[in-house]
């Protein structure tokens, strides 16, 4: 009987997981642990309020209708006939004080007006 124990104990003392198998074992374990890390803290990182995410939907949509807005204002080339009255000292001046109100220290760069153009009225 004390035989049968010393053989037990011995076989029990040398035994040894081999390489393959001991990488699949170690790996599922890391990925459990992985698992278990990411569940519990993503809920701490996504937790935000209703009131956060209404204003970060505004906040995408005023984007949206800006980039929308920009887009429209593109500005074209007109081809056509110069007005004959073209531009006087006066409009000039206008254009120049309302860009540089806008933008100080800019340049400005001013084409003739052209005849059926939307910007010859002012």
């Amino acid at each position: 009987m004390l035989s049968l124990l010393r053989l037990q104990l011995t076989n029990f003392t040398n035994f040894r997981l081999s390489n393959r198998k001991l990488i699949p074992l170690i790996m599922t374990v890391m990925f459990m642990l992985l698992w278990f890390f990411l569940c519990n803290t993503s809920h701490a990182v996504t937790d935000e309020t209703q009131n956060q995410t209404e204003r970060r939907k505004q906040w995408s949509m005023e984007k949206h209708y800006k980039l929308m807005r920009i887009a429209q204002n593109i500005p074209k080339r007109f081809t056509g006939k110069l007005r004959e009255d073209n531009l006087n000292d006066i409009e000039v001046r206008e254009t120049v004080r309302a860009t540089q109100s806008v933008f100080p220290g800019a340049s400005v760069n001013i084409d003739g007006v052209k005849t059926g153009c939307p910007c010859e009225e002012g």
